[in-house]
């Protein structure tokens, strides 16, 4: 499916473009639409996003695609939140903080934020939490050791849809009250670090 139409000027910034194997063309033909913000997926696609936009004496806004090192659970086609995940690079290794001070180094990306998807179908609600924690932890660390202050945080989806009676699933609100209670203790600390000096956007 390809994006055709361009969208409104007031929402054009929303416009994200996904796709971890995007082509030359298929950059070119985003940013001939107007497509607000790609989220790039590896160092290769960073390039060649950053000379597009070079081309036409642009900067373009992007996300980066993280891989938080979550197993989710689910089926193996459908699971991209580990480290060997061919989505987004990995931050268990150290080269997701090497992607993003490529990007902060490049004129003309602007780099918004960051994005991750453990994967599709998962039925556990700690894998969400679970990623939250290790997305934050690694914001704090960039701001900390680049000065570099996140805008957006884009944790994806993937929540399980019970498609027959038999399925085990756990609905939204019911989960193990330790491991919620030290999730939102380790969220709300790493939040009050990230935020309590943020620039506001105009």
């Amino acid at each position: 499916m390809r994006y055709i139409r361009p969208p409104l000027p007031d929402t054009r910034w929303k416009t994200h473009f996904h796709g971890n194997n995007k082509t030359d063309a298929d950059i070119r033909f985003a940013m001939d639409k107007g497509v607000g913000c790609f989220v790039v997926d590896n160092e290769e696609e960073l390039k060649a996003v950053d000379k597009e936009a070079a081309s036409r004496g642009i900067t373009q806004k992007i996300m980066l695609r993280l891989t938080p090192g979550i197993d989710p659970h689910t089926y193996e086609a459908i699971s991209t939140g580990k480290v060997d995940s061919m989505f987004g690079v990995a931050i268990e290794t150290g080269q997701a903080e090497t992607f993003t001070a490529s990007a902060l180094g490049m004129k003309h990306i602007e780099l918004r934020g960051f994005h991750c998807h453990v994967g599709s179908q998962v039925f556990a609600e700690n894998v969400f939490e679970r990623a939250a924690v290790i997305m934050l932890r690694f914001i704090a660390h960039i701001k900390d050791e680049y000065g570099y202050q996140a805008q957006e945080l884009d944790l994806g989806g993937g929540y399980g849809v019970r498609a027959v009676l038999r399925t085990v699933y756990m609905p939204c609100g019911k989960a193990d009250g330790k491991h919620r209670n030290d999730a939102l203790l380790a969220r709300r600390t790493l939040l009050r670090k990230l935020y309590r000096r943020a620039p506001r956007e105009p």
